[in-house]
């Protein structure tokens, strides 16, 4: 409230500080000129036609023209008076010089016209230059003609500016106050100002005007004179007689005699509001200025909006009272007011507002210098891209992620530099974020995280509208590979657990088979179901040996393959000839391969052509499950062959070769794999635990060999165990 009030009185004292200089000015009449023009404004808007009480008879050129002379003859006055009078003319007034005599039955005829008048003729009187030192003259009609006539001033003086705008009553002359000719027209003589404003909004085009030359030679309809007053006068432009005055430009002298008579007749006779009126008026304004709330940035709308007002109501009360009565607003002194307050107000405003735009400058400068700060010391790199694709921004950490310098970045086109980065920010969307693979120019390859935004807002200039793309990303490098390990570790336990499942089931059929054989052979046996028949329960007891034979070699494979997993197999190294080995392990499978239906042949080496530094129980173990599948696949009546060969100095090879159902790459690769199954259909249908493959390639690695697959589905598989020329070498050593 306290803030308040002080600010009213701040602006009560700067608006009673206005309105003294606005007074002071107004006192010396520093307004005048734009008194005079909205004046002269009001004449035109109030501009109209009136019904004349007075006849102008003008002097014109077309009357000097078929008189044929100047001044006319005195007689021909006399004529147009007595013409005049004859048509009930109420007064004549006649606006030309007779003081200087003429011939003497010229003056005679005037002199008898203007008695015949009887009073009712007005002649001029008027004061020119013409004494010593410039003295003014009284220049008077001749006695004749005074004696039987009023006499009238006829000086009319302009003002200022050259124009004509006030009309005297009376005139002090040397012989003694005379009224005016308008004053003497109108017939009246009480008016309690010496001066006033002529009603120049009374149209001078709707005065009635008679050519001088039609009365004097009674071509002129006279009947528009009965009861009115009559001024003859020069109007001709030749005769010079011209007057400046405000709407009009130029009017004859004896116009603006007529309109200043109409002025008097019809209450016009106007007067401007004096200094008590304007100081009232500045008064009125300095306490609505006062009363006047308003604050913030939009306040100079309140204030403009007031003046705006205040003026208009100004001008237009103005134009009001004009009309409505005989008084002339000076309001240029309240319009001055209104203006002053204004502009002081403006000023004071664009003032507050620049101090406002710097604080706000400087705010914004420290915010841009931290966010310089915080760009520069970010440990994110930073882009900033104009709509053209140049970068316009790049922080250290943008140089340093991209593996370039700030100059390079900097004023260079972002596809040239980074073209994923280009295409993401070509992308539609205000906002997108995305990995991406980096290479930078020292062949590093980086995964960085990106994050595009697209903005609208103005930086540079206020109309500026175009979008501004931000880049901020980072190096993921090693997330990214974290995360693909993860994904890798993920992916094979998801594999394992699968195989285990797998492994899990075929294991319970490999295990639950001979077992059950044994439970239920082994009860039978028990319970001596078939009495003394002991050669039946021999054949059941072979029975069980082979299944437990059968349990043991799952076992065995199943403890082999974990041993393998997990490096703990021990491999004993010693001479090993794998003829000998291919022989034995032959004999061992020959009876399933005659159960099978299927032929095996052996092609045995030379005598010390199959010499190696192996394991021999290993060895045995991997030819034994080669044949053992190639058998085991190979439906009859088809056929399995096994050889040692010596393809060349450098190593030697065990080739098993059958014509079974033959495995596509894929389910070569498959087969390899530890606990993996080609087609559980098919070891369901061909029986085994799928292990003898994965044992005997990782058997043969362990014994710095390899294991080799050819097949095809359809025609048979080639199985090959090489082992490398390091271990020949050491063999022949």
């Amino acid at each position: 409230m306290g803030g308040g009030y002080l600010r009213r009185l701040r602006r009560a004292t700067w608006a009673l500080v206005l309105a003294v200089i606005v007074a002071s000015l107004e006192f010396v009449g520093a307004f005048e000129g734009f008194d005079r023009a909205l004046l002269e404004w009001r004449y035109r808007a109030l501009s109209h036609r009136v019904e004349p009480s007075l006849v102008v008879v003008d002097i014109d050129a077309r009357s000097l023209a078929e008189i044929g002379r100047w001044p006319f003859a005195r007689r021909q006055h006399a004529v147009v008076v007595d013409r005049l009078l004859a048509a009930g003319a109420r007064d004549i007034a006649i606006d030309v010089d007779f003081g200087l005599p003429t011939t003497s039955a010229d003056d005679a005829a005037l002199s008898e016209a203007l008695r015949r008048a009887g009073g009712r003729a007005i002649l001029p009187v008027f004061v020119q230059p013409g004494g010593e030192g410039g003295r003014l003259v009284e220049n008077r009609p001749l006695p004749q003609f005074a004696e039987g006539a009023q006499l009238a001033a006829v000086n009319i003086a302009p003002e200022a500016d050259g124009r004509v705008w006030r009309y005297p009553v009376a005139a002090a002359l040397p012989s003694g106050f005379r009224p005016s000719m308008a004053v003497r027209l109108a017939g009246t003589s009480a008016y309690g100002h010496p001066s006033f404003l002529i009603d120049y909004a009374i149209a001078a085009g709707s005065l009635q005007r008679i050519p001088f030359v039609d009365v004097l030679e009674g071509r002129a309809d006279l009947a528009q004179v009965a009861g009115r007053g009559v001024l003859i006068g020069a109007t001709a432009l030749e005769l010079g007689d011209l007057r400046a005055v405000p709407v009009a430009g130029n009017l004859p002298s004896v116009v603006v005699q007529a309109l200043a008579h109409e002025s008097i007749v019809r209450g016009r006779m106007l007067q401007a509001t004096g200094m008590p009126v304007t100081l009232l008026g500045l008064g009125v304004i300095v306490v609505l200025l006062t009363l006047r709330r308003g604050r913030g940035p939009a306040a100079w709308v309140g204030d403009v909006a007031l003046v705006g007002t205040l003026g208009a109501a100004v001008i237009a009360g103005s134009l009001i009272v004009q009309a409505a009565t005989p008084l002339v607003a000076t309001v240029g002194a309240w319009l001055a007011m209104l203006g002053a307050w204004l502009l002081a107000t403006m000023i004071a405003r664009v003032e507050t507002l620049a101090e406002l735009l710097q604080r706000r400058r400087r705010a914004m400068l420290r915010t841009r210098a931290l966010v310089d700060a915080v760009v520069a010391d970010s440990f994110d790199g930073v882009l900033v891209v104009a709509p053209s694709g140049v970068i316009e921004l790049a922080n250290p950490a943008a140089a340093t992620l991209l593996g370039r310098s700030r100059g390079e970045l900097v004023g260079a086109q972002l596809a040239q530099v980074w073209p994923a980065a280009a295409e993401m920010i070509a992308s539609p969307g205000d906002r997108s974020h995305a990995e991406i693979a980096h290479r930078r120019p020292d062949g590093q390859d980086r995964m960085l995280d990106i994050v595009a935004n697209r903005s609208m807002r103005p930086v540079d200039e206020p109309a500026r509208q175009a979008p501004l793309h931000l880049i901020n990303f980072r190096d993921v490098t090693e997330r990214h590979r974290s995360r693909v390990a993860l994904g890798l570790a993920h992916e094979r336990a998801q594999q394992a657990s699968r195989l285990k499942s797998q492994f899990l089931a075929t294991m319970s059929h490999e295990l639950r088979t001979p077992l059950n054989a044994i439970m239920g052979f082994s009860e039978l046996i028990r319970d001596g179901r078939f009495g003394n028949d002991v050669a039946r329960y021999r054949e059941y007891a072979a029975d069980i040996h082979v299944s437990g034979e059968h349990l043991l070699q799952v076992i065995n494979d199943i403890l082999d393959l974990s041993r393998i997993e997990v490096g703990q197999i021990e491999i004993r190294r010693e001479l090993v000839d794998l003829g000998a080995v291919l022989q034995t392990c032959a004999t061992m499978v020959r009876d399933l391969a005659q159960r099978q239906q299927v032929g095996l042949t052996v092609d045995l080496p030379p005598p010390g052509a199959g010499l190696v530094v192996a394991d021999v129980l290993r060895m045995r173990q991997i030819v034994l499950n080669l044949l053992s599948n190639a058998i085991k696949f190979t439906l009859p009546p088809g056929s399995v062959s096994a050889s040692v060969l010596r393809p060349g100095p450098d190593r030697v090879v065990i080739e098993v070769v059958d014509t079974g159902i033959g495995m596509s790459a894929e389910e070569v690769a498959i087969a390899l794999q530890p606990f993996r199954q080609v087609d559980s259909r098919l070891e369901r249908r061909f029986g085994g635990a799928g292990l003898g493959l994965p044992i005997a390639k990782a058997l043969a690695e362990l014994q710095g060999g390899s294991l080799e697959i050819e097949s095809a589905p359809g025609q048979g598989t080639r199985v090959r165990v090489v082992i490398e020329a390091a271990r020949v070498d050491r063999a022949v050593a």
